[in-house]
């Protein structure tokens, strides 16, 4: 069965990458109506800032952090590609706790056509993200969320791309304790690389 399986998806890899080869990738990437689907590694440096009661603390330290995220979008004009980027992040602390942040994204990039395999981009985003502990009987907490990136794609696969670049996220974490209103503010820097495909 196992055989079988590892068969079948080898043959549609092989189909998939043999069609997108027949298309000539490079006159539609980056053109209106074409997909493009992927997922980035993300390295960071984060830094914290608290918010309550009138008073702010803030902590300079960096925290590093390696997460995984994924985007897909569709070219509404020649350059202009609208995509949402989900993302789910996990901690864990010890055996009975673990720190989930879910994070949903707009994410608008701008590709140039340099006209070559080289694609530079600029982009932004704006979303929410919400927080939550395994441990806590709290509900779950969240704001609004926002970030920039840049970068390079490389199209040396026909019609996939390795994407590199620096992002920015600044995300808040508002709730309520029982002295009064917090927010939480992450500043979230850091080196994405990743794959992507397009296709029409």
């Amino acid at each position: 069965m196992r055989t079988t399986a590892i068969a079948i998806i080898t043959i549609l890899i092989f189909s998939f990458t043999t069609e997108a080869q027949s298309i000539k990738p490079k006159s539609i990437y980056a053109k209106k109506m074409t997909f493009e689907v992927g997922g980035d590694i993300f390295f960071t440096s984060t830094t914290y800032s608290r918010e309550e009661n009138g008073m702010s603390t803030s902590s300079s330290d960096p925290e590093l952090l390696f997460i995984i995220d994924g985007n897909a979008g569709l070219f509404a004009v020649d350059g202009l590609k609208l995509a949402v980027e989900p993302a789910i992040e996990l901690r864990s602390y010890g055996s009975n706790s673990t720190w989930t942040k879910f994070k949903l994204y707009f994410s608008p990039e701008y590709i140039f056509d340099t006209k070559n395999n080289v694609y530079p981009y600029l982009g932004g985003s704006v979303g929410y993200t919400s927080s939550s502990y395994s441990s806590s009987n709290n509900s779950p907490y969240g704001g609004f969320s926002w970030g920039a990136k840049g970068g390079v794609k490389v199209n040396p696969f026909g019609n996939a791309l390795i994407n590199v670049g620096f992002s920015y996220y600044r995300e808040t974490y508002n709730y309520t304790a029982s002295y009064g209103d917090v927010k939480q503010h992450y500043n979230i820097m850091g080196i994405k690389a990743g794959f992507s495909v397009f296709f029409r």
